[in-house]
């Protein structure tokens, strides 16, 4: 259950950081910075190769499905949390610069291009509600396609991999509001170098769509189940 938790939250995390040392590129040096932000965000599919290879696990083991919808909540309530608040601190963001430079200290190119990186937290203040809006959309989409095709495998096991294999459409159909709209948006503000003046706007949006998520199956789970 420990690894459930751990790959999904982290895996979450690493998909909006990615995002996040974009936004803090500096001008002259966005290409290699970019390059950097793919190379985290290549490195979140071990995280959800972790999760999905966990939970096949443990559901094949005939699962407990209390434990596994408590881990699987518990690990959304915790994404919405730490990604509302670990970008507006500025604590958290140095601590994370160091924690970088220390992964990339064998590579130098790879950490003279980080050390130069402004790590700095997030304004609050500034939203842009297109952004804000279709991420809330593809995180609330993405987070149920993830996790109910998995739970659904408890009532109908007899067609555990059907189920599973539509999770594959979900993601498909949370990705469409993100290339089409905010990814669109986000690189044209890189190019104007305000990524960063509206990057909170992205982060919101997902630990909201996380937060939705997890309210409603909570409430759902609470009145049906």
């Amino acid at each position: 259950m420990i690894l459930i938790f751990l790959s999904i939250v982290i895996n979450f995390f690493i998909e909006t950081l990615s995002w996040y040392i974009k936004s803090i590129s500096l001008p002259g040096n966005i290409a290699k910075s970019i390059s950097i932000s793919n190379m985290i965000l290549y490195s979140s599919r071990i995280f959800n190769y972790l999760f999905i290879t966990s939970i096949s696990l443990y559901i094949d083991r005939d699962y407990n499905l209390n434990l596994l919808i408590a881990t699987l909540l518990l690990a959304m309530f915790i994404s919405f949390f730490l990604h509302y608040f670990f970008f507006t601190s500025k604590f958290c963001v140095i601590q994370l610069k160091k924690l970088i430079c220390l992964i990339c200290i064998s590579n130098t190119r790879l950490y003279n291009v980080v050390s130069k990186l402004s790590f700095k937290k997030l304004n609050r203040k500034i939203l842009d509600g297109k952004v804000f809006f279709y991420t809330i959309i593809s995180s609330f989409i993405f987070s149920s396609t993830l996790i109910i095709p998995y739970i659904l495998t408890y009532y109908i096991p007899q067609y555990k991999l059907t189920i599973v294999s539509f999770g594959s459409i979900g993601n498909f159909l949370a990705t469409i509001p993100l290339i089409f709209y905010v990814d669109y948006i986000m690189h044209t503000y890189m190019d104007k170098s305000i990524l960063g003046d509206f990057l909170y706007s992205y982060i919101l949006g997902r630990s909201l769509g996380f937060l939705l998520f997890a309210i409603l199956f909570t409430l759902y789970l609470v009145f049906y189940y």
